[in-house]
């Protein structure tokens, strides 16, 4: 099974949606986020999850003509692995937006333990304004590449924690046995690795895992209900890079600590399993 770094450039395809408010209400409920800004149509504020980007964002991604073209065999697509979900949400999505989606591949190389895959995605309205542009890097574990190494550039980097944080909060994240079940089918993202234990063990995984971005999700909706308001207008970037495996019926913790600058706040943030392994890394959120 072979990656070739010919591929790097735009990705062939786009996703074109006008979004509903069954989509929305789909993904807040896929994530348990009971709040009425994202849960409830009839609130005067109602909007989707800023995290919705991943099912705008995946279509494009696992289209026939996009990622899944670079692999010399399908069986690849299994082996990969989301390492980082790096996103920034320009303005609020709402009931009947027309946004299109479109992305290129940034980067491909090989390292430690597969070959790296880098990508862009961007949503835009019908106006042509940014929406949400998102940075994402996949592992293929045991997969081999092909051709001269073409690293991404260097991604936006992510702001230091300093003594002038706040002291380390901590908050519970309790993952149930069918949330990767409920996940796969709210947000349309579906592997067979998160849902299917024969699939994972035929991967190499001890049981099913919760998607990356889940864990990214759910770590940014208690930060909003923490330290926003509940409003999750006020998300403006989230940041994580994935890395203990999170397996469902446990429960796992978020640590944060914060920062006010130029009236904003930034959020130092990292989710550990039970066994005090990193689920998530280099967290980070910017809330204004």
């Amino acid at each position: 099974m072979k990656i070739s770094s010919s591929h790097v450039g735009p990705l062939p395809g786009r996703r074109e949606i006008t979004l509903t408010t069954r989509q929305m209400l789909a993904y807040a409920a896929g994530i348990g986020d009971g709040s009425p800004f994202v849960f409830d149509d009839l609130h005067p504020d109602f909007m989707a999850h800023p995290a919705l980007c991943v099912a705008l964002e995946w279509p494009v991604i696992s289209d026939p003509g996009g990622l899944a073209r670079i692999v010399s065999d399908p069986r690849a697509l299994v082996r990969a692995v989301q390492s980082v979900q790096d996103s920034t949400f320009h303005r609020p999505m709402r009931s009947g937006d027309q946004l299109t989606t479109s992305g290129r591949i940034t980067g491909i190389w090989r390292g430690a333990t597969g070959v790296r895959v880098a990508s862009e995605l961007c949503t835009r309205n019908s106006l042509g304004e940014e929406v949400v542009t998102s940075q994402l890097l996949a592992i293929y574990r045991g997969v081999q590449a092909e051709g001269e190494d073409q690293p991404a550039a260097q991604p936006a980097t992510v702001p230091a924690a300093d003594p002038a944080c706040g002291e380390t909060q901590s908050a519970p994240l309790p993952i149930e046995r069918a949330l990767p079940h409920r996940y796969s089918e709210c947000s349309g993202i579906w592997n067979p690795i998160h849902t299917e234990r024969r699939a994972a063990r035929a991967a190499g995984l001890p049981d099913v895992v919760l998607h990356g971005t889940a864990t990214w999700a759910l770590a940014g909706s208690e930060l909003i209900r923490r330290l926003a308001d509940g409003k999750p207008g006020r998300l403006k970037r989230l940041h994580g890079r994935f890395a203990a495996l999170v397996f469902p019926g446990t429960t796992l913790r978020l640590q944060y600590r914060t920062r006010e600058r130029d009236r904003r706040t930034e959020v130092f943030f990292e989710v550990l399993t039970p066994e005090g392994e990193r689920a998530i890394s280099d967290g980070f959120a910017l809330l204004a």
